[in-house]
Parts: structure tokens; sequence; C-alpha cells
């Protein structure tokens, strides 16, 4: 009996350490797929911003326009070059070019575990991968055409891999460092921050790992010869970029180390750049939890071992120096390359202070297992409800996907595209593709031989020329002069308006272009999945729209394709918007002109507000020709969140009628030190409103500015809130306030100011005239009451 009792703990006890292996890969796997469920989620329900759009620039250049195009900016080629022939299987759409950045935000949770159950145990690894599966700045990073979810995976494969060398790893370690590190420094040049900690890591820790010193010297021998090869790797390439390297500064004041700590606190416990500092007990809890556990951790045994406790050093010392380098780049430099700190800069060692905190949550939950598992719980509960949030502004806009559809429709061999604006051309090539003219840069066009410089060459070699504008044309371009410069010399033109980011015109330069000006490209010729005979010789054969999902306030571009057999006439269609009662929420009505001209293959695009008074939900589309209909198809349509009415009401009650269904209720006036002025305007909707608009407030002083030849002396443009309520979002009496900040110059006199506001389209620049009681135009603007300021203190 004594040796069955003996033996039977001893059995069971040497068993329970496989049964808990044998679950934690389970859990492992589990962790993963839950983090690639993440990754994929909503993966393409986000409009490409300015830096995607740079990468998928170079992506698309041939290898030696590439490797030139990176060398003029601030980051190296690799990622592009795995982008390029990336794409060449994927395609160019938003989720198949993000999906390469999923596959490595998802390869990081396997080998983070591996790398954490080797050092510190498998709770420490179970709870690191826990916390890298719902991190969301790594989910936010794993799901941007940027190489962000790269730099981290390749900074864990290099610190696991100098681990393996220090404990005598073979020529294939000794390659696989190599490589990873080498490839992480041609990736972005931020990631020396990982062979600068490893490094510090290992000679801080040579003394003290196992082995006599004869060992021991030929290991150091071993690791110069290591970091000697990286820098063979990484030289031709430098020596090619500095020559050629642009010069990188910013005009904001550089943050301090206190600020930039807690940029760098807030990007590892939050991952919310929209509001720093705000969630501040929670990352307050996270420092101590990882304080505690990390002096618990270093207090055991097995991770004081020489064989561990440099590989926890060294990830100590990465996120150190991920901070310091942010900070020290953020200073001004005779380098000319100054970096305004951001959260994705911290990204590469930020998996390292996410496994320390893992490894304190598990040191804590092996000594006080109350506290530890609490503390476990608050933070992956955290950072759960933080990535949940972050899904909730992942949408996508039809910014310039309707215009680059229009383009791949028409657009022949011989035409030329010149994109005009200042600033979003990475975003509008993303759309239209490479092959552009670009007026950008901030060069004005002041004349008609500044419009002409532009323009002459792209027209005399071109049968026709597109000209893409954007909000930020007005810029450059105030005078419409491209515009103006092209229709004076075109033959016949085209106009396709893509509120509230675009307007897309065609000149056609030669008549053989004008006689094929609505015939489609030899591409733009689609399926033919409908066959609905709306009249005598006049077939519906496919109905197409850019976006998978649309919301409240958007405008739907809808694009019809008729097959025209001498249908000559005008007929007139309407189409509906019906819920899944069969209840029609909303209908516009379109005529198409059909002629003897016609090519027998029309498109025709029809404009579709989806006002705010509808809900969201699923809707069919139904195209009524008379007696006759036919469904498009199903349109998903997200709702507009719903709050409290407001409750603050103006200093001051107004009113003021302006043309599209916009009113002024009334506005407060907050005076300021230094001419500073608060302008509070609160608006209504008295229809509803098809388009998005931008407002603005100029204020008027006593005297000429000297500046502007006029009496204006600050101003304040933007769209309702910044972007946040667009006009088109606005619900018929419902009350909308927005704040204007307005700041007279220091030589402006003191004395009697007057705001003016007024609103006008985003692109074109054409005001919204004021009414007066008769509802009639009577001017552009309208005048709040006068206010006294003055500069100085």
């Amino acid at each position: 009996m004594r040796a069955v009792t003996t033996l039977a703990p001893s059995s069971a006890a040497h068993k329970l350490p496989e049964t808990i292996h044998h679950a934690s890969r389970w859990i492992v796997l589990g962790l993963t797929l839950l983090g690639a469920g993440l990754r994929l989620y909503r993966l393409e329900n986000s409009a490409v911003w300015w830096d995607e759009g740079a990468s998928v620039y170079p992506a698309r250049l041939p290898f030696l326009s590439l490797l030139n195009v990176t060398a003029t900016n601030v980051h190296p080629p690799a990622y592009y070059l795995l982008l390029k022939y990336w794409r060449l299987f994927g395609g160019d759409s938003e989720f198949a070019l993000r999906l390469l950045s999923v596959f490595f935000g998802v390869l990081l949770l396997p080998l983070a575990y591996r790398f954490v159950r080797r050092l510190a145990g498998e709770p420490a690894a179970l709870l690191s991968v826990a916390l890298l599966c719902v991190s969301r700045v790594l989910i936010w990073q794993s799901q941007e055409i940027r190489f962000y979810s790269l730099t981290p995976l390749l900074a864990l494969i290099s610190l696991a891999l100098a681990v393996g060398l220090w404990r005598g790893g073979d020529w294939r370690t000794f390659a696989g460092y190599v490589a990873a590190t080498a490839l992480g420094l041609l990736t972005l040049y931020l990631f020396a921050g990982v062979p600068l900690a490893v490094n510090l890591a290992f000679f801080a820790a040579l003394p003290w790992l196992p082995g006599r010193w004869r060992q021991k010297a030929g290991l150091l021998l071993k690791w110069l010869a290591a970091q000697v090869l990286v820098l063979a790797c990484v030289a031709p390439w430098i020596l090619y970029f500095l020559p050629r390297r642009p010069p990188r500064s910013t005009p904001a004041a550089p943050l301090n180390v206190l600020d930039t700590a807690r940029l760098y606190l807030d990007t590892l416990f939050v991952g919310d750049p929209n509001n720093i500092g705000r969630f501040w007990p929670f990352i307050l809890a996270g420092l101590l939890l990882l304080i505690a556990g990390l002096w618990l951790a270093l207090r055991n045994r097995r991770l004081r071992l020489p064989a561990h406790w440099p590989a926890l050093l060294a990830l100590i010392i990465g996120s150190v120096t991920s901070l310091s380098l942010v900070w020290l780049l953020n200073l001004p430099s005779p380098l000319h390359l100054t970096f305004t700190p951001e959260p994705r800069y911290f990204v590469t060692e930020l998996p390292w202070g996410l496994m320390l905190l893992g490894i304190g949550l598990a040191a804590l939950l092996r000594r006080w297992p109350a506290v530890g598992l609490a503390g476990a719980a608050l933070m992956v509960a955290g950072f759960a409800v933080f990535t949940l949030q972050y899904y909730g502004g992942r949408f996508l806009a039809d910014d310039y996907k309707s215009a680059g559809e229009t383009l791949a429709a028409f657009r022949q061999p011989g035409d030329a595209l010149i994109m005009h604006n200042d600033r979003d051309w990475p975003i509008v090539a993303y759309h239209t593709g490479n092959d552009f003219i670009g007026v950008n840069s901030g060069q004005l066009i002041a004349s008609d031989q500044d419009a002409a410089a532009y323009t002459q060459p792209a027209w005399d070699t071109h049968d026709g020329v597109w000209l893409l504008v954007t909000p930020e044309a007005l810029v450059n371009d105030p005078g419409h002069r491209l515009y103006k410069w092209l229709a004076s010399r075109a033959v016949a033109q085209r106009q396709f308006d893509y509120d509230p980011t675009a307007e897309l015109y065609f000149f056609a330069r030669t008549p053989a272009r004008a006689a094929a000006i609505d015939e489609l490209a030899p591409g733009g010729v689609p399926s033919q999945p409908l066959r609905f005979a709306a009249a005598p010789g006049l077939t519906l054969v496919q109905a197409a729209w850019a976006l998978p999902e649309y919301r409240v306030g958007d405008t739907l571009h809808l694009f019809l394709y008729w097959s025209n057999t001498n249908a000559a006439g005008v007929y007139t269609f309407q189409v509906q918007l019906v819920t899944s009662q069969g209840v029609v929420a909303d209908a516009a009505t379109a005529a198409l002109q059909v002629s003897a001209q016609s090519p027998a293959l029309l498109r025709q695009q029809v404009d579709i507000p989806l006002h705010a008074f509808l809900s969201g939900g699923q809707y069919r589309l139904i195209l009524v020709a008379g007696p006759a209909w036919t469904s498009l198809g199903q349109l998903p349509v997200l709702g507009l969140p719903v709050g409290p009415p407001l409750a603050e009401k103006p200093a001051q009650a107004a009113a003021a009628s302006f043309q599209g269904g916009i009113e002024l209720l009334g506005y407060t006036l907050t005076p300021g030190a230094g001419g500073r002025l608060t302008v509070e305007l609160f608006w209504t909707a008295t229809a509803p409103i098809d388009r998005s608009y931008k407002a603005f407030v100029h204020l008027s002083g006593p005297a000429v500015n000297p500046a502007t030849g006029n009496a204006i002396w600050a101003q304040d443009d933007h769209a309702p809130n910044l972007g946040g309520t667009p006009t088109s979002t606005w619900r018929v009496g419902q009350t909308v306030r927005d704040t204007f900040q307005l700041s007279l110059p220091a030589n402006a006199p003191a004395g009697d100011y007057t705001p003016q506001v007024g609103w006008y389209d985003f692109v074109t620049g054409e005001r919204l005239l004021l009414l007066d009681s008769s509802g009639q135009p009577a001017d552009s603007q309208a005048s709040l009451a006068p206010v006294a300021l003055a500069t100085g203190p």
C-alpha cells in the first residue's frame, strides 16, 4: 500500500507538466486564430490613407525606379519590394494589400509564445500571447499597408536568434540572425534600436555567460563577425541612399522626455492616438503591475540563470532604446532628419514591453495568485475593450474610388491624366494608378502662363486630357486656371462630380476623340449579369457601385450600363431604396439622353444622396422604368449614431438662411487675450442636405490688411466639427454646434472686428448664397455682431 501511495503522486506530478503543455498548445492555437480574426475583421473597410498610398506607389514601379524613389524617401526599400511581388499575386484591393501585414502580425504570436516559454515558462508565454493577440496598436498596424507589422516580427526573430547564438547556436542560427537583422534595417531605419539593444545586452551579460574565457572569446569573435556581416549587408544601400536622402524636419516644437514617455506608455497600454492621456488610471495600473511583476521575476532563480537573464535584459534595454531613439529623433538635428513622435514609431519593439508585462503578470500569479489573476484579467480585458473601440471608427469612404472607376471605364490609351491637388496625391494615385501628371508641392498657379507650363506638354502630345481636381487644388489654383486653360481649348468636354472629394473633367483635343467621348475604354466594358429591357432598343446590362457598404450622409454613385440599339431619345428612370419590409425609403430620378451618335454601350452615372433621415439596415436598390422594374442588388447602409439633443444655447440669436437648407440659429463670441476670438456657431437643417460643404469665418477689421489687400485679418475654414458632422448628415431640425478659433496677427490694429460666416463647396469653391426674407439670393456671407479686439498681452 505504501509503495502505491508513494508512486501515485509522483506519477501524477510527472504527467502534469505534459498535460499543461498539451493544453497550452491548444490555447496558443486558439489565441493565434483569434488574433488572425481580429486582424482580418473589417480589413478592407477603411479608406487608404496617405502613408498607405505612399507604400503602393513605389510597389507599382519597376525595380530600379523603386530603389530610386525609396532612396529619396525616409524609409529603405525592403518592404516595398515585398509588397511589389505580393501584389502581383493578390492584386491591388485594400484587402489583398493589407493581407501581407496581417500575415506578419499573426506570425508574431506563436513565435512570441515559443520565445517567452523558453525564457520564463508556460504561464508567462500564454499571458504574453494573450496581450499581443488583443493589443489595439498591433492590430491597427497589422491592418495597414505599411511595414509596422513586419518590423516587430523581424525584431523578435533577431532577438531570438541572438539568444540562440549566445547559447552556442550553429551556422544556421548565425546566418538567420544576420539575415533577420539586415532585413529589419533595410525595412525601417528605426530598426537600429534592435541591434543596439541586443548588443548592449550581450556585452553586459558576456562575463556571466556560461563557459570558460576561451569559449567566451570564441563567442565574442562569432558575435562580432555577425555584426560585421549585418553592416556589410546594409552598407550598399546606405551608400546609395546618403547622396539622395531628403531633408526631413517638422515645424512642431519637440516633445520633452516626459511627454514622449507618456506617449510610449499610452501606445503600449491603450493604443488610441486620439485619446492620449485620457485613460491614465489604466495606464498607471498597468505600469505598477509591470514594475512589481518584473521585480518579482528578476528575483526568480530560474530567470537569474546565465542562460536566461541576458534575454530578459535585452527585452528591458530594447524597451528603453525604443523610447530613447524616438525622443532623440524628435530633437532638432544638423542632419535635418526630425520626426514628431507618433505611436507607430514605437511599434518595432513594443511587443518586447508586452512580453515583459506577461512575464511580470506570471510572476505575480506565482507569488500572489489573487493579485496576479486580477491584474491579468484587468490588462487583457482592458486591451480587448480598447480594440473593440478601434473597430467603431473603421469605415470605407468613397474618397476617390468612383473617380478611379470612371477613369478606368473611359480613359483611352491616348489620354493623359493631370492630378490637380496639393497633398493627397498618394491616395489619388492608389485609385487611379501611377500614370499621371501631378500638380502639387505647393506651387502657386497665378497666371495662364503657369497653367500652360503644367498642361501644354500633355495637351500637345495626347488626344485628350483628364483633370482630377481635389479640394487641395484651391490652395494652389484659387482661380481655377488649369480648368479654364483646358476648357478654352477643348473640342468637347465631360464633367463627373464626386462630392465632397473630387471633380473629374475630360477635355477632348481632337475631333476624333470628341466623337468617341462617350465610348468605353477597351478594359472598361463590363460583364452582363443583368438583362432588363427598359425601353425598345435600350437594355440594362449591369449596375455597379464602388463600396461594399455605405453610411448615412454618403452619396451613392451608381453606374448603369445600357445596351443601345438605335434607341435615340430621352428616358427617365427612378432608383428607389426599398427596406426589407418592402417600403420605399427614398428615391432619386435620373434621365438618360441617347442620340444617334451614342455608342452601343452607354455608361450612366446616377448620384443618390443617402439622406440623414434614413435609418441603418439592408436596402434593395430598385430601378423603375414605367410599369417595369428590376432589382439592382443589396445595399448595406450604416446608420448615424443618435446622441442627446444639444443642451447649450447661443448667447445671441440669429436668423440667417443659406442655400441648400442651412440656417444659422445663433452664435456666441468669446474674445481672448492677444487678439484671439472663439466663435461658436449654432446651425440647423431646414431640408435634407444633399452635399457636404465647408464653413468659413472671416474676421473683417477697421483697416485694410496689407498682406491680403482687403479688410480680412484672420480666418478659419473647415468642415463642421473638423469633418465630424458633415452637412450631409444633418437631420432636419437638428441643432449642430461648431467652433472656430481666430487669432489676429501682431500688426492688426485695435478696434471693432466683424465676424462674417458662410459656406462653400469643397472642390469648386462655389459659395452658398445668403437668402433674404423672400428666399432670393442676397449676399455671399452673413455678418455677426462686431467685437472689440486688440493684440498684445
